[in-house]
């Protein structure tokens, strides 16, 4: 894996984005169980699409904050999370709470449609609805 390469995608969506921002080489999902969704960016070292991921992944910050996602981009096809995930090059994931895989995308996938799909989940409209009855926004 090219750190460097990884480090150049990552500091400016660090800065600019408040929702956790990750690169894992080791399957450690389990911490996020119950706590976060990740998002995982699977892709080449220096693929133009990883770019581009993350400035529409920047650009929907809050949103993504506000559902607990996390996103973890992986570039190294040896690493454990793409021998378990098995991509087929550039792919997009969504893993629920639950640590199931809820969404595959093998394009550069609007952070909305993922939203959206969360928004559906039961466990987020639990959110909702206690925040809600808590008198929360």
């Amino acid at each position: 894996m090219n750190l460097e390469n990884i480090w150049r995608v990552m500091i400016p969506v660090a800065v600019l984005v408040p929702f956790a921002l990750v690169t894992l080489s080791t399957s450690v999902l389990e911490p996020f169980e119950w706590e976060k969704r990740p998002i995982i960016v699977f892709g080449a070292d220096g693929d133009p699409r990883i770019d581009e991921q993350m400035m529409l992944f920047s650009e929907a910050a809050v949103e993504l904050e506000d559902r607990r996602n996390v996103v973890i981009v992986e570039t190294d096809p040896d690493s454990d999370l793409w021998k378990h995930y098995r991509p087929d090059g550039f792919t997009v994931i969504l893993v629920g709470l639950d640590g199931g895989e809820k969404f595959r995308n093998g394009a550069v996938t609007d952070p909305d449609d993922l939203n959206d799909l969360i928004d559906r989940m039961p466990m987020r409209r639990n959110e909702l609805l206690q925040r809600w009855t808590e008198g929360g926004n």
